[in-house]
């Protein structure tokens, strides 16, 4: 699954972030997948078995500016049931080691497409 982003930071008083280093990391979740208007169908696969893992996304220097751009592709080890959750960590590091972090969660589709059932 490609996907791209950006990262800035910048210090409390508004000062650019300049050259530190950065990291981002994503841990999947399994979550059951379901869709509000097929509620009654099912897109899990019940043979499949999909544990958390976490892997590192990207991991450079900021730049000039407090920025930095990635592009990556993120590859789950294993075939997931159905829906994956992403959750992003992005770490900054100060030049003495301590670092600011930020969380997102973003729901990941394990394929393009997903084919439902409904047993009747």
């Amino acid at each position: 699954m490609p996907i791209s982003g950006k990262l800035f930071s910048q210090w409390l008083h508004g000062a650019k972030a300049s050259n530190l280093k950065a990291d981002i990391n994503v841990k999947f979740r399994p979550t059951k997948t379901h869709f509000d208007q097929f509620s009654d169908y099912n897109y899990d696969d019940p043979a499949r078995e999909f544990n958390a893992q976490k892997q590192q996304v990207y991991s450079d220097y900021l730049d000039e500016e407090g920025n930095m751009s990635f592009q990556v592709m993120l590859r789950p080890k294993g075939k997931p049931a159905g829906m994956l959750n992403a959750f992003f960590t992005s770490r900054v590091f100060e030049q003495g080691g301590a670092f600011s972090s930020e969380s997102q969660k973003n729901s990941l589709p394990p394929l393009p497409s997903l084919c439902g059932y409904k047993i009747t």
